[in-house]
């Protein structure tokens, strides 16, 4: 019943929906293909105004990442702005990346969760049996390590402790003076965005596994993905420091250099170092597959599931998810961590679906000509998406008949009291689905697509078998809502000619061939 409401709805309405973007295949793009030629032109231009409108002499990093290939690195400015002679920087030079350090933390709860060490919603207390704050809202339930993730437990912005004396904000410190503070909004009410949470949250993983914070993220998660300048420790990286610079008055266009400091206990919401370098690597752990080396270290479909938002913005223009920023922009959910600390303003920006991915650090603060407040990532995914969409659907393979192709082709009628009529036909390369109208010439009306069901790593693993791809002039409703990427699963009688086929609960016999 419900398969052929479905059929007759899109039938109706595909014609008038405005369409879902698809996933484009992933497939190798050289570096001289002329879309991504055109792409990169645009945004040496774009970083290049950007960069020269900042108040203050600034050092400046940025790469873009295609699935598991740097494509696109430049850097500006140099490396102390004290020394107008210093060189300018290289992908290699580390900057602080502040809150960026956030998604490692959540990621280490990823990572914990799928090794069975905690649960996401786990309490608190069981790591941190001190742990209380005043709740003006009655909360029948304790705070949970995935509200700490998704900025959703309610807990105040800061940790309570002077910026220039973190070092001496100990645990026990800590924990005394969260009782005297008080929740500020009710859990999963809104996202009320916490660095105290996610402080907590690093915190509270470093007792669950019994390792420093610290020594878990090196051992775990940059040792692994071979980010060797990435690091907790200042001091072991201060000599390719790019050195920042924080606007004091801006009347004047005075400036001071970044007072960088040990932030102590609260490191797992912003006190990682790290290079342009690193993070391509970073950004390949967040496309990975089962077939690349670095899906060792986190699962592909964890890393998807933190991806999902957590909880939306009352205005609509995007959400959190854990922790990732999700915005909208030329088509395609973009996943984003600002980090920003004074003198420095870092963005790592992500499009899942074309596996494109930015890092860009600037030396300064506050960022000029930023209206995005995305460190200009945003601007950088318009030009990048439309172009790289264009090279990838250019280079994308044609479709290839499934094997034995010829055996699925004809007409087939359900068996139930709503008789529905499907025809199997080739056009071209392309295996196609149609409904049959109920005309006096039998009309045929494309609806899908349909291919060889394959593996991730590209291999057929069902015989009689067809995969569903309706045509992208269904809206996401509808796409997501009804029969696309379902399978058909066929049936064949003793001399193996195929009889019949199982889809979406309703049998189908073959009426002719």
């Amino acid at each position: 019943m419900l398969l052929f409401l479905y059929l007759v709805f899109w039938s109706v309405c595909s014609a008038v929906e405005q369409g879902c973007p698809a996933p484009v295949e992933t497939v190798p793009v050289s570096l001289n293909n002329p879309y991504l030629q055109q792409a990169i032109k645009q945004l040496d231009s774009l970083l290049t105004d950007k960069h020269s409108r900042q108040p203050l002499p600034a050092g400046a990093v940025v790469t873009v990442v295609y699935d598991q290939t740097p494509i696109w690195s430049k850097t500006f400015g140099i490396v102390d702005p004290r020394n107008s002679n210093h060189t300018t920087p290289t992908l290699d030079n580390v900057v602080p990346i502040a809150s960026i350090t956030k998604v490692f933390t959540s990621l280490m709860l990823a990572q914990l969760r799928d090794r069975g060490v905690v649960s996401l919603d786990d309490p608190v207390t069981k790591f941190f049996p001190k742990w209380a704050m005043i709740d003006p809202f009655y909360s029948k339930r304790e705070i949970t390590l995935r509200q700490l993730a998704s900025h959703t437990a309610g807990i105040p912005r800061e940790v309570p402790c002077p910026w220039f004396r973190m070092a001496d904000c100990t645990e026990s410190v800590i924990m005394e003076m969260s009782k005297k503070r008080a929740y500020v909004v009710p859990q999963y009410s809104h996202a009320h965005y916490s660095n105290w949470g996610i402080a907590l949250l690093g915190r509270a993983l470093e007792k669950a596994v019994g390792v420093d914070y610290e020594v878990y993220m090196n051992q775990n998660f940059t040792g692994p993905l071979g980010m060797s300048s990435s690091t907790f420790d200042l001091q072991s990286i201060r000599d390719r420091l790019i050195v920042g610079t924080g606007l004091i008055d801006p009347l004047t266009g005075n400036g001071e250099i970044a007072p960088l400091m040990d932030i102590g206990w609260s490191k797992p919401m912003g006190g990682m170092y790290s290079s342009a370098r690193d993070m391509q690597k970073f950004i390949s752990l967040m496309f990975t597959e089962s077939k690349h080396n670095n899906s060792h270290v986190l699962n592909s479909s964890t890393i998807r599931e933190f991806f999902q938002p957590a909880s939306l913005f009352r205005d609509g223009s995007g959400g959190f998810g854990l922790p990732w920023e999700v915005s909208f922009t030329s088509g395609h959910y973009i996943y984003s961590k600002t980090g920003e600390y004074h003198g420095y303003r870092s963005q790592i920006a992500l499009a899942p679906l074309l596996k494109l991915g930015i890092f860009i650090s600037v030396a300064v603060t506050p960022l000029t000509d930023d209206d995005t407040n995305s460190a200009w990532t945003i601007p950088m995914m318009d030009i990048l998406i439309p172009y790289f969409t264009k090279a990838l659907v250019t280079l994308t393979p044609k479709p290839v008949l499934p094997r034995n192709y010829s055996s699925y082709l004809g007409t087939w009628r359900s068996s139930d009291k709503l008789p529905t009529e499907l025809n199997i036909s080739v056009e071209g390369t392309n295996l196609v689905l149609s409904t049959v109208a109920h005309d006096q010439a039998k009309t045929l009306v494309p609806i899908a697509h349909l291919s060889e069901p394959k593996d991730s790593l590209g291999k057929p693993f069902l015989t009689n078998a067809l995969k569903i791809t309706t045509l992208a002039s269904q809206s996401c409703r509808w796409r997501e809502d009804g029969m696309n990427t379902e399978i058909m699963y066929f049936e064949e009688d003793a001399a193996g000619t195929l009889t019949g086929f199982n889809f979406m609960a309703r049998d189908f016999v073959r009426v002719s061939a």
